[in-house]
């Protein structure tokens, strides 16, 4: 029998990969970008605090390179901590040092998955729609 949570849990994964698709095809579509990319993984890690706490993180990105070399990424991950889900979005621009956050967005947290779930279409319509609006000449 199947449990209701569990169909849950997957049809959220396959909306954020869809509209990682979405937010992939965007860019595709923006004359500036030569090169798009996306993917994704799955990834257990312990906490620093307790060694019995351990949470997962599902990191969702899509990777850009504009005609001049530049290259931006737009990052999603959906975290489930021993305290709840948290979800946190960003666009980076990566350096020669490393990658520096261009453009934040406010991170979502929640207890119960009822509520991610509720809350899931708003975020990802809000990140997709920042490519539109975004500036690849900084």
């Amino acid at each position: 029998m199947s449990n209701p949570l569990d169909r849950a849990l997957m049809a959220l994964l396959a909306e954020t990969s869809s509209g990682m698709s979405t937010l992939l095809l965007a860019l595709h579509a923006n004359p500036k970008i030569a090169n798009v990319t996306q993917g994704m993984d799955v990834t257990k890690y312990q906490s620093p605090v307790t060694e019995e706490d351990h949470g997962y993180t599902f990191e969702s990105y899509v990777e850009t390179e504009t005609h001049d070399g530049k290259q931006f990424y737009w990052l999603l991950d959906i975290k489930r901590r021993p305290d709840g889900w948290v979800v946190e979005r960003r666009i980076d621009k990566q350096f020669d040092g490393g990658a520096q956050s261009m453009q934040d967005f406010d991170e979502f947290s929640c207890v119960d998955f009822d509520e991610l779930a509720n809350k899931h279409a708003d975020l990802m319509n809000e990140f997709v729609k920042s490519a539109d609006s975004f500036d690849f000449s900084q």
